[in-house]
């Protein structure tokens, strides 16, 4: 299989996992967190802005109806390096100024 489709396959495995999980917390949740869990949306590729006209594009990221920035963004690599991708990671957390906070 192409690194490009194990790729493309992977993220969209983890984003099904991601949602069917916030499924079943929206049956146990009160009214509350239920409204907040349903306002979660996948916003894929698409470019985030983080500042100083820095733009990156994750593998994924999940954000939460009317939030400025994604709350998590995911990342799925073959071939860059730990270190690469710990920089990358580092660049979404700082450059957000704490809207992303999780990669």
């Amino acid at each position: 299989m192409p690194i490009s489709v194990l790729h493309e396959a992977l993220t969209s495995d983890i984003n099904r996992i991601l949602f069917r999980k916030i499924d079943e917390l929206v049956v146990v949740s009160n009214e509350a967190t239920q409204r907040f869990l349903m306002k979660i949306r996948s916003h894929h590729a698409a470019g985030i802005r983080l500042g100083k006209g820095t733009t990156l594009q994750p593998d994924d990221q999940h954000k939460v109806t009317g939030q400025a920035q994604p709350g998590v963004v995911l990342e799925v690599s073959f071939s860059q390096s730990i270190r690469q991708l710990s920089e990358k990671a580092s660049n979404y957390l700082i450059s957000s100024k704490g809207g992303v906070q999780v990669v």
